[in-house]
């Protein structure tokens, strides 16, 4: 890519970037509210793995799946923290260090469905327990409020890099 072609994006991309304050606060908001949900959950979940391993009742299965879907939350959660913080400044850089850690976040969510798929297929059963929330073993209500709010901050971040890149129309 030459010079002018990239000069021409980033201005494209700071004008997009400089929309209404409105807009601007709402994904500040929605960001910084994933992060910290998603920050939280890995450490409610040590805590209900400290519960497990309470020595008067010892759940080995139990603390094997929580440490899998820790880790797997603990990835999410840095990710998101990452987006919250580069996008908090609308500049052009962090806008793509916010894209980056977005396609982290979902790159981990699908790491999340195949491990949930994994675990259904080895126990032989046809649906997962109650407790698991659209298909992810071990998710809960805060999971899926998390995924909301990082599904509209990714969606975000699509509509923005699709309106600073150039459409050839066929003639």
């Amino acid at each position: 890519m030459d010079t002018r072609a990239y000069t021409r994006l980033r201005t494209r991309l700071e004008q997009r970037l400089a929309d209404s304050l409105t807009e601007k606060r709402a994904v500040r908001i929605i960001a910084t509210s994933a992060a910290m949900l998603a920050v939280a959950l890995p450490i409610l979940q040590l805590i209900e793995i400290n519960r497990l391993l309470d020595p008067s009742e010892p759940s080995l299965w139990g603390v094997i799946i929580s440490y899998t879907s820790f880790w797997l939350r603990v990835r999410i959660g840095a990710a998101l923290a990452v987006n919250a913080v580069a996008i908090w400044p609308f500049k052009p850089k962090g806008f793509f260090v916010s894209t980056l850690a977005m396609s982290w976040a979902v790159v981990e969510y699908v790491l999340w469905l195949s491990w949930s798929l994994r675990v259904k297929e080895s126990l032989g059963i046809g649906r997962l327990p109650e407790s698991s929330t659209f298909g992810l073993y071990t998710a809960n209500l805060l999971d899926v409020i998390v995924l909301g709010f990082a599904l509209l901050v990714f969606s975000w971040i699509v509509k923005k890099l699709a309106s600073i890149l150039p459409i050839t129309r066929g003639d």
